[in-house]
This record gives structure tokens, C-alpha cells and sequence, in this order.
């Protein structure tokens, strides 16, 4: 089952399996980025609207050494609190080695924050990935769990889509 979120800053889609989001959907414009509301006291939580039993949950990422990597990035929607708040929803989190998350994957949401500059409708499509890898006899899809019981997938990728008008 997939369950489709709505949120008033963007969509996405839950996998129950891997307790990931599928994907999330959001578009960008000037005024979009214009706000300057903090995160400062906003927490993570999990996502009521998804059964217990098929939600990560906050203790999976306790001592798992990944981040919470939003797949809707919090800068995206500073222009309200109730907006950014959802953006901390464990629904539109993944799993991220921390200094990809705080390295290269939060300079890559900076750049795409800057094409509204240029462009006045910025659509992005984010997503985690399980890519299966070669061995002697075959190709596996292999992740790590996290939690304890394990209940949280590890992505091994991660995509980001933008389409720009």
C-alpha cells in the first residue's frame, strides 16, 4: 500500500516497506523561499497519518549514526512555521550518512534554491534509492536497518529531480 501525503508546502508518497518516503514533490518560486521563519525549536516526529507498525520511528535513528535527512529541505519553506513544521515529519526523512547530508546534499538543495533567481518556477522530485550492486553469481539489492528492532532501510542513493520554467 502506498499511502499519498498532502502537505501545504508538497506531496509525497510513503513506503511502509522501507519506511521512506517513495518520493516528495514541491515547487519553488521567489516568494516561496522569501520567508525567515527558524527551525530553531522545531523537533522531528513521526507521521501520525501512518500506522505505528509502518512508520519510522524517532528511536530508529538514536546511536544509528545517519542523520534525518530531509528529502523537502526546511529552507524551502521558511515563509511559515506550521509549512516547516511539516518538513520535520519523519515521512519526508531518510536515512543520510551525516557528512553527505551536511556536505554535498545540503550545497546541492543551495544551488537549486538559487535557480528561482532565474527561473520563476522551480519543480524538484526527490527520492531515496535501493540500487542493486554486482556479486560472482548476480546482482542483490542490499541495505542497512536501522533501529532496534530494525525497522528503518538505509537508502543507498539518493535522486533529485528539477524541472525548471
Amino acid at each position: 500500500m502506498i499511502d499519498i501525503l498532502r502537505h501545504k508546502s508538497y506531496i509525497g508518497a510513503y513506503n511502509r516497506v522501507s519506511r521512506n518516503p517513495y518520493w516528495v514533490a514541491e515547487h519553488l518560486t521567489k516568494d516561496t523561499l522569501d520567508g525567515n521563519i527558524k527551525r530553531k525549536h522545531l523537533k522531528f516526529r513521526e507521521n501520525s497519518e501512518i500506522p505505528t507498525k509502518f512508520r519510522s520511528h524517532l528511536n530508529d535513528y538514536v546511536k544509528s549514526g545517519f542523520d534525518r535527512g530531509h528529502l523537502v529541505p526546511a529552507a524551502d519553506v521558511a515563509t511559515s512555521k506550521s509549512d516547516l513544521a511539516e518538513t520535520f515529519l519523519l515521512s519526508n526523512c531518510s536515512p543520510q550518512n551525516v557528512n553527505f547530508n551536511r556536505g554535498y546534499w545540503a550545497a546541492f538543495e543551495k544551488k537549486i534554491r538559487s535557480l528561482t533567481k532565474s527561473y520563476s518556477d522551480v519543480y524538484i522530485l526527490t527520492g531515496p534509492l535501493f540500487i542493486p550492486h554486482q556479486e560472482e553469481d548476480g546482482y542483490y539489492v542490499k541495505y542497512k536497518v536501522i533501529g532496534d528492532p530494525p525497522n528503518t532501510a538505509v537508502p543507498t542513493h539518493f535522486f533529485k529531480g528539477t524541472f525548471i520554467f
